[in-house]
This record gives C-alpha cells, sequence and structure tokens, in this order.
C-alpha cells in the first residue's frame, strides 16, 4: 500500500510557476520542488543570522508537524555544558583543550556548532583522554529553537487565489498535503468533508471507507489546521481526493 501523489497534484493545480501573490505553507508532495521554482533554493541547512531562501517544501507533512528534517546548529558555550559535565575542573579542562585544538572552539565566548562538526569535536575529546563531553541529542532542545518554519512557505503565483490543506484518515495513517491551489473556484475559508469508499487491494477486490478533507483558504499562509473551517461537502472533488491518497 502506498499514497499515490501525482494524481493529488493534477487535482489541486501544483505545477504553477512560483513568482509574487499569496504565500502558502506547502509540504507533502515531492513534485512541488523548491529547485523548479528558484534553482539553488533547496536545502535543509538553518543559518543563524542570514536570509538564505532556503527551502524544503518538497518534504513530508509529518516532518513539518513535528518540526524534523532541518539542519540545526546551536550556539555552545560554557554555561551550556555546566551541568552536563561530571565536574567544574573536568569542565574547565574541556575549555582548554578545545581552544587549543581549534580557535573557533572558545566555549567562554561560544560558538555556533552543527551536529556533523560537533560529533567530530567529540571524538577528538575522547580520543585525547580529555573527560566526556555530552552526545548531540543532550541539546536537541537548544537547536529546536531555530527551527525555521520559513522553509516551508511557498510563494504562488500572482493568479494564485487560495491556499489548501488536505488529509485522509484510513488505519492509523493520516497523510497531509498543503499548498498553493489551482482552483479557479473563489472561496471564503471552507473545508469539503465525505467518506469515500476507496479500493485498498485489488486481487481481490477490497474497498474501505477512508474519511477525506479538501479544505482552502484566502490569507497568506492560512493552510494550518484548517479543520475549523465552515464546513460543505462536494462530492466531486472528495472523490478525486480519495483516489488520489490510497491505492
Amino acid at each position: 500500500m502506498k499514497f499515490f501523489i501525482p494524481a493529488l497534484s493534477c487535482i489541486l493545480g501544483l505545477f504553477i510557476k512560483s513568482s509574487n501573490g499569496i504565500q502558502c505553507y506547502t509540504c507533502g508532495l515531492e513534485e512541488v520542488d523548491p529547485e523548479l521554482d528558484k534553482p539553488g533554493s533547496y536545502n535543509v541547512s538553518v543559518i543563524l543570522g542570514k536570509k538564505t531562501g532556503y527551502k524544503m517544501y518538497n518534504h513530508s507533512c509529518t516532518e513539518m508537524d513535528t518540526k524534523k528534517g532541518q539542519n540545526l546548529p546551536i550556539n555552545l558555550t560554557s554555561q551550556e555544558l555546566e551541568d552536563k559535565m561530571a565536574s567544574v575542573e573536568d569542565l574547565q579542562s574541556v575549555e582548554s583543550f578545545l581552544k587549543a585544538a581549534n580557535k573557533r572552539w572558545d566555549l567562554k565566548k561560544g560558538f555556533i556548532i552543527y551536529k556533523e562538526e560537533y560529533e567530530r569535536m567529540k571524538e577528538q575529546v575522547l580520543t585525547s583522554n580529555q573527560p566526556e563531553i555530552p552526545p548531540w541529542e543532550n541539546f536537541e532542545s537548544l537547536a529546536q529553537v531555530n527551527y525555521n518554519t520559513e522553509m516551508w512557505i511557498r510563494d504562488c503565483g500572482d493568479t494564485i487565489q487560495h491556499c489548501f490543506e488536505a488529509k485522509g484518515d484510513y488505519d492509523d495513517q493520516l497523510p497531509t498535503f498543503r499548498g498553493c491551489a489551482g482552483t479557479p473556484h473563489v472561496y471564503d475559508d471552507v473545508c469539503i468533508y465525505e467518506t469515500q469508499a476507496v479500493t485498498v487491494l485489488y486481487t481481490p477486490p477490497t474497498s474501505v471507507d477512508v474519511k477525506v478533507s479538501l479544505c482552502y483558504c484566502n490569507q497568506d499562509l492560512c493552510n494550518l489546521k484548517m479543520s475549523s473551517a465552515s464546513r460543505a461537502v462536494i462530492s466531486v472533488f472528495i472523490g478525486l481526493l480519495a483516489a488520489a491518497l490510497i491505492i
């Protein structure tokens, strides 16, 4: 069983060249590629203090909703290490060693470091018989502060008036898709709901009921957790969405 993406892309008109206009959160569709919108813009690394314009909206909405998938840095200081070391003496020893090994590794001043470099640094500390420093996982909450939600924002074309959020619910799977909606219809905020019989096996033929929703909104960055929008039922859209979700 897998999620069938191309049909959904065509239904919602997502292959529109980005320019200026409404901005939408975008995720869940690999075909909506930042590199096609702007060559060189795909990247998952967050660079502190710099407007890079990097985008990753061809990744899953699960990564977006759980704030995963980005290469996040931390500002490592003596203060951050202090309560994670066995003693003050161990911290002082590591401080001196790191500064001698690399001038940039000055814990008293603090320095920006990513997971890959941190793990190399940790290995260097260990092989030099210095007191052990904690694993990177101990700093994940510190790194999470630097998560950049702008990397999920797509500039839609001038003619685009809506963002969308589409969801399915089957067998503990909650696939979600967000992006710029190419519908020619003009809506206020509205969610379309229906339960559809969808074929999940062809031999033997097996159908299940799948709950699906398709929500539209018409303001910048409005397509996040849209289930509270006005309800409507438009079977043609939901039938197409259900057919796109699962085979």
